[in-house]
């Protein structure tokens, strides 16, 4: 625990400090009356008044840290100080470096407690700020909304943050693909959390503007959920959300949306997976990897096809569509040859289109009680993934693009920024033995400081509240207090 009085005297020579110089500024400001300027020096004032608070805070519990080390171990080198960018300002930190005698390994204690690694110079609330802004803006804007707020951090430090975490999501995804397929690691997939009979999948791609010899980029986005449930007139949500999304092979992004849906649902307790797709290659072959799949053509898709076919051709476009209502292939091909043999050059080749179109995928469309209308793909593909990907200007790397389109799939899934992966995790913990040690020396210390109060009767007698006797011999007992 902070020592109480201490912080208080702080408190008061923080005051002392600013205040003087504050209320003159407001004085000038409030006779101008321009009330913009007087809010920016209010915060200003006060994030000042608490980062300076804060870092004398840290200098006593460095303090603390200092006298309750292993001093036969623990050899004091110096001193070091690092600037972190918080969501209030900058935070000078001033702490103590330390050389283990036995190892010959360095440690900062106070950085151990914090919970901050090396050369971290953004706060991990700030880089989840810059993260969560980026996957809804370019990196400029980012950049530039952050800077109304705190200090400034450079477009480039955004962009670094998102590829960072779409790295790390990328080894969390591949680790759970080769948990379900090679059987590498079996603990890396937890216990699935939900059991359902039913599950509802879509697959589509989206195209993005790509740098270097590609012209183009597809995200692959695979879409998972239990169901529908209605949340106001006209509204539903999907219940359970689940996205996985990246610039990879066809057979590769099923192989880790079955990886990351088993982290969800038992996947052995479904008995019947409702794939829809917009009829491309690759969306199809989920059919082959879900228990009980089976295929829907995506409504979107193909009435956009007949539409293309047909276009104003009122006439035309009612036979087809009531061909495909009663599911009888053979009177939806003789509709088609029939319009094929009237059309000439281009209307000709639509025609045939969509006739090899509806054959590759009538098995999607034909109607037999399980398939059942999805639909949400499109909205989720708009939504989540081409406002930010799709902008005017906007041009990608393939790398760049995927480690986006992961950061964009976690967010839709619900997950929170990971700032900090597993590993770093592992090593702070590492290095927080080195402060855990500290405090079981100070915790004998502070016992013994007790029983030293007890035996001074001049902190009790006719003298306890003498200044020498208040101030100085009652901190020399007690010692350092965090």
């Amino acid at each position: 625990m902070l020592d109480v009085r201490h912080l208080a005297d702080e408190i008061l020579q923080q005051a002392r400090d600013l205040l003087p110089s504050w209320i003159e500024q407001v004085a000038n400001l409030l006779s101008q009356g321009d009330f913009v300027a007087f809010e920016t020096s209010l915060c200003t004032f006060a994030d000042q008044f608490a980062l300076r608070l804060f870092e004398r805070m840290l200098h006593m519990a460095d303090d603390a840290l200092m006298q309750t080390r292993d001093r036969a171990r623990y050899e004091l080198v110096g001193t070091r100080e690092r600037t972190l960018v918080t969501s209030r300002g900058e935070l000078h930190v001033k702490r103590r470096m330390y050389r283990d005698r036995e190892t010959g390994t360095y440690h900062m204690p106070l950085d151990a407690l914090l919970g901050l690694g090396a050369r971290e110079r953004l706060s991990p609330k700030v880089r989840m700020h810059l993260v969560d802004l980026a996957t809804r803006m370019s990196y400029h804007q980012a950049a530039w909304t952050l800077a109304q707020f705190m200090p400034h951090v450079s477009a480039m430090r955004v962009w670094q943050e998102v590829q960072r975490l779409g790295a790390t999501l990328d080894e969390v995804v591949k680790a759970k693909r080769e948990a379900r397929y090679a059987g590498k690691d079996a603990r890396t997939i937890q216990d699935p959390k939900r059991r359902v009979s039913k599950l509802y999948v879509e697959a589509d791609g989206m195209w993005v503007r790509a740098r270097g010899s590609k012209r183009h980029a597809e995200v692959k986005i695979v879409l998972a959920y239990e169901g529908k449930q209605a949340v106001g007139r006209d509204r539903r949500k999907l219940v359970g959300r689940q996205v996985v999304a990246g610039v990879v092979p066809g057979q590769a992004v099923w192989e880790e949306a079955v990886g990351a849906f088993s982290e969800t649902w038992d996947l052995e307790q479904v008995s019947c997976s409702v794939v829809g797709t917009d009829g491309a290659a690759w969306a199809k072959q989920g059919v082959d990897v879900l228990p009980g799949a089976v295929h829907r053509l995506d409504l979107y898709h193909l009435y956009k096809h007949l539409r293309m076919a047909f276009g104003v051709e009122k006439a035309a476009y009612a036979e087809i569509c009531e061909a495909l209502e009663r599911g009888d292939w053979s009177q939806v091909e003789a509709v088609l040859r029939r319009a094929e043999r009237v059309r000439r050059g281009s209307a000709r080749e639509r025609v045939r289109s969509l006739r090899q179109y509806l054959r590759a995928n009538w098995e999607g469309i034909r109607r037999d009680g399980a398939a059942e209308s999805l639909g949400a793909m499109e909205g989720q593909v708009f939504h989540q993934f081409a406002r930010r990907m799709k902008r005017h200007g906007g041009w990608w790397s393939e790398e760049g693009a995927h480690r986006l389109a992961r950061v964009l799939a976690a967010r839709a899934s619900g997950q929170k920024p990971m700032v900090v992966t597993k590993q770093e995790q592992n090593e702070r913990a590492a290095r927080r033995a080195f402060v855990k040690a500290s405090w079981a020396q100070r915790s004998t210390s502070t016992r013994q400081a007790a029983m030293k109060t007890t035996q001074l009767p001049a902190l009790y007698g006719p003298h306890a509240s003498r200044l020498w006797a208040k101030y100085v011999l009652r901190a020399l007992v007690r010692g350092p207090q965090w």
